[in-house]
């Protein structure tokens, strides 16, 4: 018979909650039998069922750190980045633009440790830009697009936006968004008064 510290069996348990319904029990199984594996050092069954988790339950943002955490301790600094990456990626789907920024910023960091550090930063730092864009910070936009520009001075897309921005940033300097109206009058048709 198998003693009840044997946790293969309790991964058993795990799938056989999942086979019989979709519930917060196998969850709670499986990230119990992770953590247990996390305190006896073996992370390296502790990453594969907080992986299990993650394919069932991606939003489950507790687990997610956990799993970055686990990777970390591994020494898997590139997967740790790619977990880190679809947890700002999940932040942005969920339109929290601020929680994706942080974590963006602070997986550039991670990044640094990365054998495949310009590849990483260039990928994080346009997501970054991208959401200062959105949010309308043209003069940070611009500050990341001109990082983007020093990892990868060749990239005629990233220059081009760039300028872009540039040129926005100095329009609404001027009131631009203001003034589109006034810009242009069609002939003949008067500007309806407010």
């Amino acid at each position: 018979m198998y003693a009840p510290g044997y946790l293969p069996i309790h991964v058993q348990i795990g799938e056989l909650l999942l086979n019989e319904t979709t519930s917060r029990k196998q969850f709670r199984k499986f990230s119990l039998v992770a953590q247990v594996y996390s305190m006896r050092g073996e992370t390296a069954q502790a990453t594969q069922l907080l992986r299990r988790i993650m394919q069932l339950n991606p939003m489950d943002l507790a687990v997610r750190s956990r799993l970055i955490e686990a990777l970390m301790a591994q020494g898997k600094v590139d997967d740790a980045i790619r977990e880190q990456i679809d947890l700002a990626e999940t932040y942005y789907h969920l339109t929290e633009l601020d929680m994706a920024r942080t974590t963006y910023m602070t997986v550039l960091r991670l990044a640094q440790q990365s054998s495949s550090n310009r590849k990483w930063s260039t990928r994080i730092l346009t997501r970054v830009a991208d959401i200062d864009m959105q949010r309308m910070d043209w003069r940070q936009a611009l500050r990341i697009f001109e990082q983007i520009r020093v990892l990868q001075p060749d990239d005629e897309k990233v220059r081009q936006k760039s300028d872009s921005t540039s040129i926005f940033r100095i329009g609404q300097e001027n009131g631009w968004p203001y003034r589109a109206g006034q810009l242009y009058q069609f002939p003949g048709r008067e500007r309806p008064a407010r």
